[in-house]
């Protein structure tokens, strides 16, 4: 919600057009574009609350509908889903002439799961309660979120490098310069390329003249 706010914020500032959609397995809140919709889309992005199970492809098909003019259409999400449906899912919206951008949003938790005691974990989608052992399922658990960002991250390098650009560049999102010398950023030239790069920087140290 903070980082959707904080873009709200700064495309209203530059005086464009903003909206915004909320959906879980279906559309569930759309505030159409305007240059007037500040509080609206804030308000809208306050109350957003998961109640039901997620699901990206069927939504972001429906959301190709909404958009009659080009723009940047920007996903904020979890992407729990298969990477070729989610972005077979945002072709109608790139093929309408739209750019998109999509912000892989996860807790810290997510990739560590730095949990020792048994426990019962809610999905906080469905309310369901599963009983976990943490030693038994970290490091499958942790096996799969990695294998899953580096699928997502090939597939969007895939639809970049297939409109004909030579080089796909991933760079290590952190609050520090030098990361290219520090192995954070890498050129790459197929999707496979990516995935693996990216699968790799997961938990890397990345140290710079400002990381110390």
């Amino acid at each position: 919600k903070t980082l959707g706010a904080c873009l709200t914020y700064l495309v209203h500032r530059q005086r464009d057009r903003v909206g915004l959609v909320t959906f879980d397995s279906d559309i569930v809140d759309h505030v159409p574009p305007s240059a007037k919709h500040l509080d609206v889309v804030l308000h809208t992005l306050e109350r957003a609350k998961a109640t039901r199970q997620g699901q990206l492809s069927a939504p972001l098909r429906k959301l190709a509908e909404h958009f009659g003019r080009r723009g940047v259409v920007v996903l904020i999400s979890d992407l729990y889903d298969e990477p070729e449906a989610i972005f077979d899912a945002l072709a109608p919206i790139r093929f309408r002439g739209s750019d998109v951008v999509v912000f892989h949003v996860l807790d810290r938790a997510e990739l560590e799961f730095p949990y020792a005691d048994p426990s019962a974990f809610e999905d906080l989608e469905t309310g369901e309660l599963l009983p976990v052992v943490p030693e038994s399922f970290r490091e499958k658990y942790q096996a799969l979120i990695q294998g899953h960002i580096a699928a997502l991250t090939a597939k969007a390098a895939e639809g970049f490098l297939n409109e004909g650009r030579g080089v796909c560049v991933v760079k290590a999102q952190i609050h520090a310069g030098g990361r290219g010398k520090a192995g954070g950023v890498k050129l790459v030239k197929s999707g496979a390329e990516a995935g693996a790069f990216a699968k790799g920087l997961i938990d890397a140290p990345l140290v710079t003249h400002q990381t110390g």
